[in-house]
Formats: structure tokens, C-alpha cells, sequence
């Protein structure tokens, strides 16, 4: 398990999205001239490293298969686009998923049978399950990109791409973070609503002015089935009463019983009796349902979700937002308000990585996987994927060139709030073990339900916690 994350973190997020330009480029060093060896010397042999091969465009057209989560659809074709004018013979038959569950679930399907697409993304808790279907693609870095490749992306990001054997499946795209609200400013405009809370009693007043004025508005739209999403928000919160302590019970230190972690599920279970987020979140996915069904359709004023939302959403022409109800309002964001004795600090780390499938027989395909991976993590595309603004960038020197065409103050003024909150983001935003996300998104589903209390909760999740092989 990864701890050093939690200290890197804030200065490479700063890093990346400070729109900072490009790193300068070492210049060779001269080394000087020495004499020629004695004759009865031989010469000593220098090493070169191999030269990358060029890479042959294919004479037939070809098509590959592309599954992922991110970026969605309408950014993968702003990128797609650019690929083509490059590269005309290769065709990518792109599929986006909205439900991770449901990705994660027909990847493992598609791969365990041999079905499985050209190109995947893989959560960074997902490396080992998903890291024997994948390229390692060490070889081809150090070929293309020379020896010291790694030092072309930020710290963490390598190393969050590499299995326990060593393995290197992949590049990661992005650093993501949680927990943000969208929210609606033209209503809360409407509302007399003028500043955003900062702590739960002023986002409970909030509530409670919209329940009381809104004609039915809901405050916060929240999908509660995910529990990849709760179950960072459940750390978020954790970290407000006993900062790292809930990294001390993934790890198996601590108990999951401690007091302070005890706290935070009961300040989750409040949330509902305070009526915060909608009736029913916990049969809602994120996406598209609490999104879709609520914030879009003009009928929520805010909506939980994560940095990949913060200030993506309303960039034309690709963001979400885009042909929705909500098209033309005004829309801002701001990190979640703090609930614990501790302050609000966002969590974050590396979100999901590009895999090439091992499977790929056909040379001219794999060349040409590999070709697209090459545009994707390091050559133009990473830059088309960095001014969607859906994450910080992991490859150095990239500049995001888009932050005017968003079209409110509001959204810039919610990009600067990111900024920051990455810049002090402190631990990982998703647990490394999916058998504890699996078992503190079940006790959390139970604890809104009223199915469990938070105490019951607590020991249901310590008993899956001892069967984890750490």
C-alpha cells in the first residue's frame, strides 16, 4: 500500500495544474576530449541505446477497440479527431461507460474470455486484478522515450501504473480529487442564496432555505449505489475527525471501531436524517441517474461528485452540461463543507491508467496500439486531454490552454477553488483493497437505510477487514 502519495501530493498536483510551462530540456553535457589509446590497447566498447523504430502507417485500414469510463464520450471524440487527421487507416471503435461497477464487471468478463478490447483504462486500486491482461510497456518506453522515461511524469504516477512484481501496465492519464458540489447558481441566485457554506451547519441552513423557498427543489443530488463514490466521501469525512487514522484501519493498525471512524459514519447517517440529499440516493448511480435525473434536469441545486466535474462540465463543446436543461445557467462549485472537528481537506490521487490488451496477435494492431498510446499519454493527445480540464495532468510541462472558453466567472472562480484544494490535498481519495470498498459501501448503504446502525456498521466492516490478505 502506497503512504507516500499523501506527502507528494500536494506539491505535484500544484505542479501540474499551475498552468506552468513546459520544463526545460537539459542540454548534453560536452565530455572532453582524451587521448586515443596506446595502439596495443583495444578500444573500449560504448554502449548505445537501441534506436526506436519508426513507426509504419498501415496500408490497409485497421480498427482497434477502446472501453473507458474516462473521458467520456464527447471528449474521447475531440481527441479521436485529431488522431484521425494523423492517422486516417486506424479506426477506434470507442464504447463509454457511465456505471464503474458495471465497467469494471464486463472488462474482467471480456478479458478472462479473450474478448476483451485493444485499449482499457484500469482504476489504480484495480492493478493487480487487471494487470495480467495488460502490455507491460517498459520495453517500449525506454525504446521511444529513452532510459529515464518515468521522469517525464510526475513522481507518483509510474509507480501507480506498476503491479507488485514490477510489472508497468500502463500511464496513468490523470490526478483526481474529492469531494466537491456543483452547484446551480442561477437558482441559488434565485433563492437569495449569495455565499457557499463552509461548514455543515451553514450547508444545513442552506437546505433548508431551498426546501422552504424551492417549490420542491432538492438540495444535493447524491448517487449513493456507487460505492466507489461513497466510499471516498466516507474517507473525505474521516480524515475531518482523526486525520489518517482511517488509512491506519485500511492498513489493519487500527480498528475500525475507533471512535473518531465511528464519528464519521455517524455524521454520514445525519446527513439523511437531516434530509441533505434526495429520497431514494441509495438506489441512484452517480452517473447518469443523481446527474441526469437531478442536477441537469434543473430539479436539484447541487450535485456530489469529484474533481472531473469541476469546471469540465461547462467547457464547450465537449462538457456534459452542454444540451442539458441546465445549458445556459450560471454554475460555480466548492469543496464540501467541513463536518469534523478538523478542517475540510480534499483527498486525491492517480484515477485510472491507459492499458494496451496482451492479447493483440496481429503485429500490424499491436503497432498500432502502441502508436495510439504514444499520442494518448505523451504526444498530442495528452495535451487535447488536459484542456478538457478532467484531471490534472500527469505529464509534465503541459499547459491548460482552455480555461477562458469557459463560459462564467463562476466556473473559472471554481477552477482556481480546485487548484488550490489539490495544492493541500492530503491521502488517497479511494481505498487500495476492493474487498474494504465493497464492505464500507455496503455499511454505508445500510446506515442511510436504517438497515444498520453506524455501530453495527463499524463491526460488520472490521470483519471484512480481518479476512484481507494485507
Amino acid at each position: 500500500m502506497e503512504r507516500s502519495i499523501r506527502f507528494v501530493i500536494p506539491v505535484l498536483i500544484i505542479f501540474a495544474m499551475l498552468l506552468a510551462a513546459c520544463a526545460p530540456v537539459a542540454a548534453p553535457t560536452e565530455v572532453p576530449a582524451t587521448e586515443a589509446p596506446a595502439a596495443t590497447e583495444a578500444p573500449t566498447a560504448v554502449a548505445t541505446q537501441a534506436e526506436a523504430p519508426v513507426f509504419t502507417e498501415p496500408t490497409e485500414p485497421i480498427t482497434l477497440t477502446y472501453w473507458a469510463v474516462v473521458p467520456t464520450q464527447s471528449q474521447f471524440e475531440l481527441i479521436y479527431k485529431r488522431w484521425q487527421e494523423l492517422h486516417p487507416n486506424i479506426k477506434i471503435e470507442f464504447q463509454h461507460f457511465q456505471d464503474t461497477s458495471e465497467y469494471s464487471q464486463k472488462l474482467r468478463t471480456a478479458l478472462a474470455a479473450g474478448e476483451g478490447p485493444d485499449l482499457f483504462m484500469v482504476f489504480k486500486n484495480e492493478v493487480e486484478q487487471f494487470g495480467s491482461f495488460a502490455e507491460n510497456i517498459e520495453p517500449y518506453a525506454k525504446l521511444n522515450w529513452g532510459e529515464n522515461w518515468q521522469d517525464s511524469f510526475i513522481p507518483v504516477a509510474i509507480p501507480s501504473s506498476t503491479m507488485k512484481d514490477g510489472t508497468v501496465i500502463g500511464v496513468p492519464i490523470g490526478v483526481e480529487s474529492q469531494e466537491y458540489v456543483l452547484y446551480n447558481k442561477a437558482l441559488t441566485d434565485s433563492l437569495g442564496i449569495t455565499t457557499m457554506p463552509t461548514t455543515y451547519e451553514e450547508l444545513k441552513a442552506m437546505a433548508q432555505t431551498i426546501k422552504d423557498k424551492g417549490n420542491g427543489l432538492i438540495p444535493i443530488a447524491l448517487g449513493a449505489k456507487d460505492k466507489w463514490h461513497i466510499t471516498g466521501f466516507y474517507i473525505y469525512l474521516a480524515n475531518q475527525f482523526a486525520p489518517g487514522k482511517v488509512y491506519e484501519a485500511e492498513a489493519g493498525t487500527a480498528k475500525w471501531d475507533d471512535p473518531a471512524l465511528l464519528d464519521a459514519m455517524k455524521a454520514w447517517k445525519q446527513m439523511f436524517d437531516d434530509k441533505i440529499f434526495q429520497d431514494g440516493a441509495v438506489g441512484l448511480a452517480t452517473y447518469p441517474d443523481a446527474r441526469d435525473q437531478y442536477y441537469y434536469s434543473r430539479k436539484s441545486v447541487m450535485f456530489m461528485t469529484g474533481s472531473w466535474h469541476v469546471g469540465s462540465y461547462a467547457l464547450p463543446p465537449s462538457g456534459e452540461k452542454i444540451g442539458t436543461t441546465i445549458e445556459n445557467d450560471e454554475t460555480g462549485a466548492f469543496l464540501f463543507p467541513q463536518v469534523g472537528p478538523y478542517p475540510a481537506t480534499a483527498t486525491a490521487q492517480v484515477s485510472w491508467i491507459f492499458s494496451i490488451n496482451n492479447s493483440i496477435k496481429d503485429q500490424v494492431a499491436k503497432d498500432a496500439a502502441y502508436e495510439f498510446f504514444n499520442f494518448f499519454v505523451k504526444g498530442e493527445g495528452a495535451q487535447l486531454n488536459a484542456d478538457t480540464l478532467q484531471a490534472s495532468p500527469v505529464l509534465k510541462g503541459i499547459q491548460i490552454t482552455t480555461l477562458d472558453k469557459l463560459p462564467f466567472q463562476s466556473d473559472r472562480d471554481s477552477v482556481n477553488m480546485l487548484i488550490e484544494a489539490l495544492g493541500n490535498a492530503q491521502g488517497n481519495m479511494r481505498f487500495s483493497y476492493t474487498e474494504l470498498e465493497d464492505a464500507v459501501g455496503t455499511a454505508m448503504q445500510e446506515v442511510a437505510t436504517g438497515v444498520k446502525t453506524p455501530e453495527q456498521a463499524m463491526q460488520d466492516i472490521q470483519a471484512a477487514s480481518d479476512q484481507i490478505a494485507r
